[in-house]
């Protein structure tokens, strides 16, 4: 599925099939669902998680998008391997795929691809508007007590 859409021309028929097979953008339940402090002194450990993969993942798509521009696919390779196991921790699979897809195409000796960076932004912009639109609720844990 993303093989095809790290390939896809401009065709409306492809754009379509991708999309409509694209993988979530954000699953705040993946967040929600990460241990805490089990007497529920951090209440807000999921947001906080986000918050430090949020700005640790703008540094290395930053450092992506330099090594692209300097046409180096190493660099590029390891920031997507990065990405991939980081985004899938904290429910960004569309962004963990896609990554996931880039760092295997670099492993197999593919080159860089020009639609890439435009790519791994647009997916970066769509785990942003999911964020803005979870409620806070939904990223944070509750605890029972008994």
């Amino acid at each position: 599925m993303v093989a095809r859409t790290l390939a896809a021309g401009d065709g409306a028929d492809d754009a379509t099939a991708i999309r409509s097979a694209a993988p979530l953008a954000f699953d705040p339940g993946v967040l929600a669902s990460l241990p805490m402090v089990a007497d529920g002194s951090q209440p807000d450990f999921a947001e906080e998680i986000r918050q430090l993969y949020e700005d640790d993942t703008r540094q290395k798509l930053a450092q992506a998008d330099k090594a692209f521009q300097e046409g180096d696919c190493t660099k590029v390779q390891r920031q997507m391997h990065a990405l991939r196991s980081a985004s899938a921790q904290v429910g960004a699979f569309e962004l963990s795929t896609l990554a996931g897809a880039i760092e295997a195409t670099l492993r197999a000796g593919g080159p860089l691809q020009p639609q890439w960076p435009d790519q791994w932004k647009s997916a970066w912009s769509r785990l942003e508007a999911e964020w803005r639109k979870a409620p806070a609720s939904a990223q944070t844990i509750e605890i029972s007590g008994g």
